[in-house]
């Protein structure tokens, strides 16, 4: 699936649906964001002179949705996101930087049914990591699919998701494949909805290094909270938000193929702009899918 066949779907079940049922309620978002990564576990080799991995560098994404809720509850939106990290081809002592991620993005479409009190879905998405220099072979294509339901419970929305992920292209397969993904998130609206909190957890199994024949096994999950806050209005009386987060992903290259873990803590601050009537209502956002990114990012540092 590429990704001008996603943008192409979206516009035409958006095209389709505004002709069927003219009121509806546009929502939409772009903005840019700082990511600060900082990385452990003994699957980082940072004393491994002079070919040492990254464990600490940013990430400078733009991020952005477009979607629309119709009168008869049918709701649609493409969310995308890519950044580019300030990783080197070569580290502080010029050998070559190891396992050092260079860019990503994920680009997602979600159709679901949209009620005041819940949301249930499915989404289908595409995704795509590079890494520096001799690792260019580990640049990886790999696609998403999956179901979301959510429901709201006075200022709360709850919501859950289940994902497959399937890497489709690569020369060297270091990231991870054949990946089921359970996510969980809530999100509390306060002050009037200006402010939203929320936290989510995951849970994914999923295997790398695989040969045709063989696969090392990866177990793993994240952690994180975060909050969009208004902090004021640009022209035409658009709201500006700030988003600020942190989380935190674990992996493990599980036995019998190694003991190999890694963490990693990602430190996030950014602001957008928000257009249309409304911001992405909250039932359809907790019950998004995952953001693969960081996971994929730092996978082959585990082999």
């Amino acid at each position: 699936m590429k990704i001008y066949n996603l943008a192409a779907g979206f516009l035409l079940t958006v095209g389709m649906a505004a002709q069927a049922h003219a009121d509806s309620t546009v929502f939409g978002e772009l903005g840019l964001a700082i990511d600060s990564y900082s990385a452990g576990g003994n699957g980082v080799n940072t004393s491994g002179f002079p070919f040492d991995e990254p464990d600490r560098f940013r990430n400078l994404s733009a991020f952005g949705e477009l979607g629309a809720v119709y009168d008869n509850g049918v709701a649609v939106a493409l969310s995308a996101r890519y950044g580019e990290t300030n990783v080197s081809d070569f580290n502080s002592f010029g050998a070559p930087s190891n396992d050092g991620p260079k860019s990503s993005g994920q680009a997602v479409l979600t159709l679901g049914y949209l009620q005041p009190n819940y949301f249930v879905g499915g989404f289908a998405g595409i995704g795509k990591v590079r890494f520096v220099g001799f690792d260019a072979d580990q640049d990886a294509t790999y696609q998403l699919l999956g179901l979301g339901a959510s429901f709201k419970t006075g200022a709360w929305s709850h919501g859950v998701s289940f994902s497959l992920t399937d890497v489709t292209e690569t020369d060297d397969f270091e990231t991870l494949n054949k990946t089921t993904v359970l996510k969980l998130q809530s999100e509390y609206d306060f002050d009037n909805g200006d402010t939203q909190i929320g936290l989510i957890a995951s849970l994914l199994d999923g295997e790398m290094d695989w040969d045709g024949r063989l696969a090392d096994p990866v177990e793993g999950g994240s952690f994180g909270v975060y909050v969009r806050h208004k902090v004021g209005t640009l022209s035409g009386n658009n709201p500006l938000v700030m988003h600020a987060g942190i989380a935190r992903t674990m992996l493990n290259e599980a036995p019998p193929s190694a003991d190999h873990s890694l963490y990693t803590t990602k430190l996030h601050i950014g602001f957008s702009v928000e257009f249309g009537k409304r911001a992405r209502p909250s039932l359809m956002r907790v019950a998004a899918a995952p953001d693969m990114t960081t996971a994929q990012m730092f996978n082959p540092m585990l082999d």
